[in-house]
């Protein structure tokens, strides 16, 4: 009977620091429903839909995107409405929980940012001479970039609800690192250095 008790001691303690799902999905749908009502993160035309291209991610296409976006500010003010709309739904809980969680909600809503981010991506041009090449879109380059910038987006909300700033050895850094292969966490943090204050 002790034991019983106990256990449900311990997992009432884990049902105030879990993070809720229902909570995680409606503040990121927020999030995905303001970027898609923005100027030029409308929806792309169904023929640029493309599958999933896997593989190392090229670290000047990073550094590339972290200068695109410092001088895009119509561009991060879009990110910072969508990060503004997550954080919320991670406010208060402890930066290993939420790492713990990354991988779940992140797959789970990237087809959906990604498509959205492209759109924004390809309006405002950021990182232009990596996946525009010779008069021609790189489809594979371009949903680099996107998925990049929806790892920022992660992050930065990540970083607003547990009030730190997020550097290379953050769990939630590694976390989405481990989640998006090929995307080094210094590189995320470094990109994150250049733009909070931007955002």
């Amino acid at each position: 009977m002790a034991q019983l008790i106990l256990e449900a001691r311990r997992l009432q303690e884990l049902a105030g620091i879990q993070i809720n799902e229902d909570e995680t999905d409606a503040a990121l749908s927020q999030g995905l429903s303001a970027l898609k009502g923005l100027e030029g993160f409308g929806e792309l035309e169904e023929e640029e839909e493309i599958s999933e291209v896997q593989g190392e991610l090229n670290e000047a296409l990073i550094t590339l995107i972290g200068s695109g976006l410092l001088v895009a500010p119509k561009f991060l003010q879009g990110i910072a409405i969508v990060v503004n709309k997550i954080t919320k739904a991670f406010t208060g809980k402890e930066e290993n929980k939420i790492a713990d969680k990354i991988d779940h909600f992140a797959h789970k809503w990237e087809g959906l940012y990604i498509k959205a981010i492209k759109s924004g991506v390809k309006f405002f041009g950021i990182a232009k001479s990596e996946w525009y090449v010779n008069g021609k879109v790189d489809q594979a380059k371009l949903n680099t970039t996107a998925k990049i910038i929806y790892v920022v987006i992660l992050a930065l909300a990540m970083g607003n609800a547990v009030g730190t700033i997020l550097g290379p050895a953050s769990p939630i850094i590694k976390a989405l690192e481990a989640t998006f292969g090929g995307i080094k966490g210094f590189e995320i943090a470094q990109i994150l250095s250049s733009i909070k204050g931007k955002i």
